[in-house]
């Protein structure tokens, strides 16, 4: 059986994808390490859009300063949307951040050196 999509899903999916081109070839500043568009979640009405914006690369402060830039340029990325998605009224965009990737780098970090460790008591 065929799964239904809503609109509110099939304009959350554009709006990530056009977002994302927008940040990686036409940002209006400079934005440290990658920056990817993880996920857009629209409200029930689609009057909001929460972007979750995750960063890799450019140090501890990189999210932050990322954030700090895509909200600097807010109502560019709303217009040049605008110009590019057919709907009658472009959401307003909330960014967030996104550590998930982050979180299992870390992770990952946390079970090599376990194994690590393991393997050197077992050997004694």
């Amino acid at each position: 059986m065929a799964r239904e999509f809503k609109r509110s899903d099939r304009l959350g999916e554009q709006i990530q994808r056009e977002l994302a081109e927008l940040l990686q070839f036409h940002s209006r500043v400079h934005l440290p390490g990658l920056v990817t568009v993880s996920g857009v979640k629209l409200s029930r009405d689609m009057g909001y859009a929460d972007v979750h914006i995750s960063v890799l690369g450019g140090g501890d402060d990189a999210p932050t300063r990322a954030l700090d830039a895509i909200n600097s340029q807010k109502g560019y990325l709303r217009t040049e949307l605008s110009q590019r998605l057919h709907v009658r009224r472009v959401p307003e965009l909330r960014f967030y951040g996104d550590s998930t990737q982050q979180d299992a780098a870390r992770m990952a970090t946390l079970i090599s050196k376990a194994r690590a460790s393991d393997s050197d008591i077992s050997e004694e």
